[in-house]
């Protein structure tokens, strides 16, 4: 029932900010970043919904993508592939975005072993990995707790124990 368009440009709002203030920060304190060109990373595992948006917003602005997937590439591929994935073009859409990214920036993946058979812990894992690798976290999430091992709930929850700021979009 999301606004995906509204979604899409409020996730692009937030990034764009964190890009201009990032930039800002790095020109008035020079000597605190090498001479190399600024580089901003946007970690997100590529899974269907919000962290494709995530992704694709984070490319128009310039963003590199960093990609931990719970599993070896052959096994998180089939996640989105019918009857598994949440809409017919997932597999098509999860690659497109990697590809857009090798192409127009930068894109590091991270293939870790978790199990297919214990899902829930391979995505927890994979979660951890994100917040690892993170200074902020986005989270787009209603609230309601569902008790699920390995999802947003489980990260975000996380990520406030850790203290990682956060910006919450419900």
């Amino acid at each position: 029932a999301a606004d995906l368009p509204a979604l899409s440009h409020r996730i692009g709002e937030v990034l764009a900010a964190v890009h201009d203030v990032t930039v800002a920060f790095s020109q008035t304190h020079a000597h605190l970043f090498s001479s190399e060109p600024l580089a901003l990373s946007a970690v997100t595992p590529l899974a269907e919904g919000t962290d494709r948006i995530f992704a694709e917003a984070a490319l128009d602005h310039g963003f590199e993508l960093c990609c931990p997937m719970p599993f070896l590439l052959e096994d998180f591929e089939k996640d989105f592939v019918p009857p598994t994935a949440l809409t017919p073009d997932a597999l098509d859409r999860f690659r497109s975005i990697l590809e857009r990214a090798r192409k127009e920036t930068s894109v590091t993946t991270f293939e870790m072993d978790g199990d297919p058979d214990h899902r829930p812990e391979a995505y927890g894992a994979c979660g951890q990995v994100v917040l690892n690798q993170s200074d902020l976290l986005l989270v787009v999430w209603d609230g309601d707790r569902l008790v699920m091992r390995g999802g947003t709930e489980e990260t975000f929850d996380a990520a406030r124990t850790r203290g990682l700021p956060i910006v919450w979009m419900d």
